[in-house]
C-alpha cells in the first residue's frame, strides 16, 4: 500500500511525482504542466486515504509593469539675501570659460542638547556683499556657540 506521494518542481523542466511505499521511494513520472500532474493524481490515487506533499506551493509568475519615476531636481538657485536669481536651468549648460560662482552657507550651533541637529540651516548668496550682510545679522549678539560653514561654488 502506498503511504504517501510527493511532487515538486523538477531539476529540469516540469514536475516530478514520487510514491513512497513501505519506506521506499519510487519515481513515477515527470509532468510538463502542473495541471496535467494534478489530473494524473486525481485519476490514479484515492485522495481520501493518501497523504500528499506538494513542494511547489509558490510558483513564480512574472508580468511586465511600466514604472514611472519622479525625481526632484534642482532647476534654480535664488539668493537668500537680495532674492536675485543666481542660477537657472540655462546656467547648467554653461561652458568652463563662462563659469561664475556663488556661496553656499550652512549654519548650526555647537550647544549641548538634542536640538543640535535640528539647528542646521542652509543658505545661498549671490556675492560677497550679500554674504557679509547675512554674517553680520547672524553673529550679532551671539553667545559663541554658533557655527557657520561657507563654501564657494562654481557654476
Amino acid at each position: 500500500m502506498i503511504d504517501l506521494i510527493y511532487c515538486f518542481k523538477g531539476t529540469y523542466d516540469g514536475f516530478d511525482l514520487f510514491e513512497i511505499e513501505n519506506g521506499k521511494r519510487k519515481f513515477i513520472d515527470n509532468f510538463e504542466d502542473r495541471e496535467d500532474l494534478l489530473i494524473y493524481i486525481e485519476e490514479n490515487y484515492d485522495l481520501a486515504n493518501l497523504k500528499i506533499i506538494r513542494r511547489w506551493l509558490k510558483m513564480k509568475e512574472y508580468k511586465d509593469k511600466k514604472i514611472t519615476e519622479i525625481n526632484r531636481v534642482e532647476v534654480g538657485i535664488k539668493c537668500d539675501n537680495c532674492k536675485k536669481i543666481i542660477k537657472n536651468e540655462n546656467d547648467y549648460k554653461r561652458t568652463y570659460l563662462q563659469q561664475k560662482h556663488y556661496y553656499e552657507v550652512t549654519t548650526h550651533h555647537h550647544g549641548w542638547g538634542n536640538d543640535s541637529i535640528e539647528s542646521y540651516e542652509y543658505y545661498d548668496f549671490c556675492n560677497e556683499k550679500c554674504l557679509f550682510e547675512f554674517l553680520k545679522k547672524y553673529y550679532n549678539g551671539s553667545e559663541g556657540t554658533l557655527c557657520c560653514e561657507i563654501e564657494e561654488i562654481r557654476i
